[in-house]
């Protein structure tokens, strides 16, 4: 999101010192890597059959987000921060602000759908694999859509656009600063926080309990998300065949009890190593997400109810392109931990066909 720089100095300005040609690249990085990272995770869901999973329709739902991003918002972000001024026009000012807005509210409310997804596959692992259809993951990425967009209409009434200074941003509007935060941050950021701490002690409990069988539920949760054949298969089927698998498990009669150990003890070590991965990247996922967007949201509610407060433009800049980061971040947050993504990669990287 961005806020008019006439709240700052409004003396001319070009890019010449060794800070500002470093902030200018870095942000040149943040464009590039949002682009090209998201881009591939969209490349890999569509060509890898194993990656079509209900789960990572919200992950590509958030590349795509964040790929229009770095598209038609970083790069006139670019010419704006080397400029300091918006050479382009009111028209495009407010497209330009409407979609930030618009956009960075659906990343963020994407990432809010992944978490709860998730959420109830772990603890609804039976009920939610039911309902976990495409056609219920489509309805959610347009709730997501459609509640972006009207976060964003409002915006279009406070831009903050002067033809003689050449400023372009959003005005300092408290109803609409605190709204806007409200729905495009705070509301997220508590039921992510509230989500991913369940997620955390979930994955913790199920990876102490060391020495004991698979009971139904972890079955079918276990085979829902680590077994891509399952998802071709009716929801149904589906939920028998996991349902199946995990009676074979739990059954102690005398002539496979000892098969079932060892089975059992095979496939419980792996799932203990994925549930300990989970808890630590948990950590990575909601401290990043946190760094990068508390900051900006916090000046930009400050800024707006306080007449008061004034940053540095350099500052402003500053924080307003650490939320971009965001965006590059959220590949390598959402992917690289996979390792089915990681291959897929590691194909398209090597021009390597999809089996």
């Amino acid at each position: 999101m961005n806020t008019s720089l006439s709240n700052s100095s409004s003396e001319s300005y070009s890019i010449k010192s060794a800070v500002d040609i470093v902030h200018f690249a870095s942000c040149l990085v943040i464009t590039l890597l949002s682009f090209l990272g998201n881009t591939f995770v969209i490349v890999a869901i569509a060509k890898n059959h194993n990656l079509r999973t209900v789960s990572n329709y919200f992950v590509s739902s958030l590349a795509v987000t964040d790929v229009f991003v770095s598209i038609l918002i970083l790069p006139l972000g670019l010419q704006y921060l080397f400029l300091r001024r918006w050479y382009i026009g009111r028209v495009l000012c407010t497209l330009w602000v409407s979609i930030d807005v618009l956009l960075i509210t659906a990343s963020i409310l994407s990432l809010c759908a992944i978490s709860i997804d998730r959420y109830r596959a772990i603890n609804q692992p039976i009920k939610y694999a039911v309902r976990r259809t495409p056609t219920l993951a489509a309805k959610i990425i347009g709730a997501v859509w459609s509640l972006s967009f009207l976060v964003s209409v409002p915006a279009v009434f406070v831009i903050d656009y002067s033809n003689e200074t050449l400023q372009c941003g959003i005005q300092r509007n408290a109803a609409f600063a605190i709204c806007s935060s409200f729905v495009s941050f705070y509301g997220p950021l508590f039921v992510v926080l509230f989500v991913y701490v369940k997620i955390y002690r979930a994955a913790k409990k199920r990876a102490a309990m060391v020495g004991n069988n698979f009971n139904t539920v972890s079955m079918v949760e276990f085979s829902i998300e680590m077994k891509p054949q399952l998802r071709r298969q009716t929801t149904l089927q589906r939920l028998r065949s996991t349902l199946s698998r995990a009676n074979v498990f739990q059954s102690q009669n005398s002539e496979g009890a000892s098969s079932t150990s060892r089975i059992s003890t095979t496939r419980e070590r792996p799932t203990q190593g994925i549930d300990m991965k989970a808890a630590r990247t948990i950590a990575i996922i909601v401290g990043v997400f946190i760094a990068c967007w508390l900051p900006f949201f916090v000046m930009h509610v400050t800024l707006s109810v306080c007449d008061t407060c004034n940053v540095s433009e350099q500052t402003y800049i500053i924080i307003s392109w650490i939320g971009y980061w965001n965006s590059a971040l959220n590949p390598i947050i959402y992917t690289l931990f996979n390792k089915d993504f990681r291959r897929a990669f590691s194909k398209m990287l090597r021009c390597k066909s999809y089996s």
